[in-house]
C-alpha cells in the first residue's frame, strides 16, 4: 500500500468506529460473529489507550457490554443511530478500525458520512500494527 502514515495526538478525543452487526440467517452464527467483532474492536481500544494515550469514545465496547444486561437493547445502526451521530459530533476524529467486513459495515459507512458532513477527519487504522492512513 502507498497510503501515507499518520500519527495520532494524544489530544484528540477519537469516535472509534468499528463493524458489529451480522447479517447471516443463523441467530447463533451471528452472536458469535459480533462477540469476536467485540473482542476484536475491544482489544484494540485497550492498545490505543495503553500504548498511545488517545481518548476513545467506544461504541461497540459499550453497547455490546449494555446488551449484556437489557438484551430488548438493538444492535444496529437504527437503533443506535441518534445516540451514535451525537457522539461522533462530540468527537474530534472519526478514527475507523479496519477490521474485517468495515468496508460493508452499514454503521461504519453511516459514521463516516456523519463525520463528513460535520467537517471531521476520518481515518483508519489497522488493528495488527496500528498504522493510520486517511480514509
Amino acid at each position: 500500500d502507498n497510503k501515507p502514515l499518520l500519527l495520532l495526538p494524544s489530544d484528540k478525543l477519537y469516535y472509534l468506529a468499528s463493524p458489529y452487526t451480522a447479517h447471516v440467517k443463523s441467530k447463533k452464527l451471528a452472536a458469535k460473529i459480533q462477540q469476536q467483532r467485540y473482542k476484536e474492536v475491544s482489544m484494540l481500544a485497550a492498545r490505543l489507550i495503553k500504548e498511545r494515550q488517545l481518548k476513545l469514545v467506544l461504541p461497540i465496547t459499550t453497547s455490546h457490554a449494555l446488551r449484556k444486561f437489557d438484551k430488548t437493547l438493538g444492535n444496529g445502526w437504527d437503533e443506535w443511530s441518534t445516540l451514535d451521530t451525537e457522539l461522533v459530533s462530540r468527537a474530534d476524529v472519526l478514527l475507523v478500525a479496519a477490521l474485517p467486513g468495515y468496508e460493508k459495515s452499514i454503521g461504519v459507512k453511516e459514521e463516516i458520512r456523519v463525520a463528513q458532513r460535520l467537517g471531521k477527519p476520518v481515518l483508519c487504522i489497522d488493528a495488527l500494527t496500528l498504522a493510520v492512513w486517511r480514509y
